[in-house]
């Protein structure tokens, strides 16, 4: 069927069910998972806070939706991050980049100056038709796997630091907390509480899962896990994942990083997980280095296009 007869527009609350099936149906083109969206259409989570119609465009041919594009405005650092998903067969097509064009326009109306979105390396179509619109590779990361069993989590001793969950109630401290970890690294939004709340209450997150580090009564570092389905959804696998690790910078370069992903591992392993998944920068040597000590394994390369709308740089 000709791509002409295909229409884009926006997502309207109408949509939600054939929204629905699209996700569990379509490929997802980035490699990221939206996560907290996907909790919530499923019923499982509250809506996400970055959550528009105006922000998501679908493709539609002959009332059927092949195609959906959304735009996460994230412009305290002058991006939006880009999540497409299109039915089998529809990548190549104009669709797709029908798709596309919408979003980066709206990236630029809300005044974004680099459009970001993640690709699985040895996906060339999709690289391809991202080079096509001008996108161009700027950061690699690594998606790595680790089996916990039959192998054992040997605990890391590190003399002066101890473990303990976040407590509700802390939202904001540990908000504070993983701005300070994060805030120099490459394509990090500071969080806002309210953000990190409603994270912590989607399916498979939870207070207890933030493991946070303490030198004497000094907050060193966290390792936040969950427990998810595995990203392509199809298989119905539960694993653990290492969400966010981080340690703030006046206590990095002590050696604390195997300590705190030790009680990360241990807090999955005591939950009968079996596989742990994380995704680190490649540029960040320590960080790559400390998980293949671990036993992570490279699982699946990601390269981040970018695309600048035209407007003033952007601090990322």
């Amino acid at each position: 069927m000709d791509s002409d007869s295909c229409v884009i527009r926006n997502y309207c609350s109408a949509d939600l069910g054939q929204y629905v099936r699209l996700h569990a149906e379509a490929e997802s083109i980035c490699g990221s998972v939206d996560t907290f969206l996907l909790g919530w259409l499923t019923g499982e989570s509250l809506k996400p806070t970055d959550f528009s119609g105006e922000n998501l465009f679908l493709a539609e041919e002959q009332g059927r939706i092949v195609g959906a594009c959304r735009v996460i405005p994230e412009l305290a650092i002058g991006r939006a991050v880009l999540r497409l998903l299109v039915r089998p067969g529809f990548l190549g097509r104009r669709v797709t980049a029908g798709l596309l064009r919408s979003a980066i326009k709206r990236a630029s109306d809300l005044k974004a100056a680099i459009v970001h979105a993640d690709l699985r390396e040895n996906d060339r179509a999709a690289r391809n038709l991202f080079a096509d619109l001008e996108f161009r590779p700027v950061r690699r990361y690594a998606e790595m796997r680790l089996e916990l069993w039959p192998a054992l989590v040997v605990e890391s001793k590190y003399i002066g630091l101890s473990h303990r969950p976040l407590e509700p109630g802390a939202e904001t401290e540990f908000t504070l907390l993983q701005n300070r970890a994060f805030g120099e690294s490459w394509g990090f939004c500071p969080n806002t509480t309210s953000e990190i709340f409603q994270q912590l209450n989607t399916c498979g997150y939870g207070h207890n899962g933030v493991i946070l580090t303490y030198y004497g009564e000094d907050a060193a570092g966290y390792c936040w896990t969950a427990k998810v389905h595995r990203p392509d959804g199809k298989t119905g696998e539960v694993v653990g994942r290492i969400h966010m690790m981080g340690i703030v910078p006046e206590f990095r370069g002590r050696g604390l990083g195997r300590s705190v992903l030790w009680s990360g591992l241990k807090y999955l392993a005591g939950r009968g997980l079996q596989t742990v998944e994380l995704t680190v920068d490649c540029q960040n040597e320590a960080a790559c280095s400390l998980y293949k000590r671990a036993g992570f394994k490279l699982k699946t390369a990601l390269v981040w296009y970018e695309k600048r709308t035209g407007l003033a740089a952007s601090q990322v």
